[in-house]
C-alpha cells in the first residue's frame, strides 16, 4: 500500500477524503498496552473523539480504487495531549462509518523536532 508523508507530499485528493471529519476513536489491545508503557509516562486520558485536521496529519497510507476514488487505510497524526507532550496516534478503519481504530499510540515531547525522516519509505507525488 502506498505510504505518503507530509514533508514529501500527500495527494490532495486522498487528504480531501478525510480532512475535517469528526470521528469516534476505539482502541486496540495493543494501543492500550502502549498507553501504559509510554517512555514519557502513562497515557491515562486517551481521546475518544478527534477531528482529522490536515495540519496535524503527517502520514497517510492510501490507494486509488477501481472507481477512481481514494481509499485511506492508515492515518498518523499528532494531537495535543498535555502541557509537555503531544500524542501520536495511528488510525485505521474500524468498519463503521465515523469510527476509526487506534492501532497504536505514543507521546513525543512538544520540544521534539523530529528530523529522522526515512524518505525512502514514502511515495513521491507528482501532482
Amino acid at each position: 500500500m502506498p505510504l505518503y508523508h507530509r514533508e514529501i507530499g500527500i495527494p490532495k485528493a486522498a487528504l480531501a477524503t478525510i480532512a475535517g471529519k469528526n470521528v469516534r476513536l476505539t482502541y486496540t489491545q495493543h494501543a492500550m498496552a502502549e498507553a501504559l508503557r509510554d517512555r514519557y509516562g502513562i497515557i491515562n486520558k486517551p481521546p475518544f473523539v478527534a477531528t482529522l485536521d490536515p495540519e496535524k496529519i503527517f502520514e497517510v497510507e492510501a490507494h486509488i480504487e477501481n472507481s477512481g476514488a481514494w481509499f485511506v487505510t492508515k492515518i498518523a497524526m499528532r494531537m495535543e495531549y498535555d502541557n509537555r507532550r503531544d500524542l501520536i496516534v495511528v488510525l485505521i478503519p474500524a468498519g463503521q462509518p465515523g469510527v476509526l481504530k487506534v492501532k497504536t499510540l505514543w507521546t513525543n515531547l512538544r520540544t521534539d523536532k523530529h528530523v529522522t525522516l526515512q524518505k525512502e519509505k514514502y511515495e513521491r507525488i507528482t501532482v
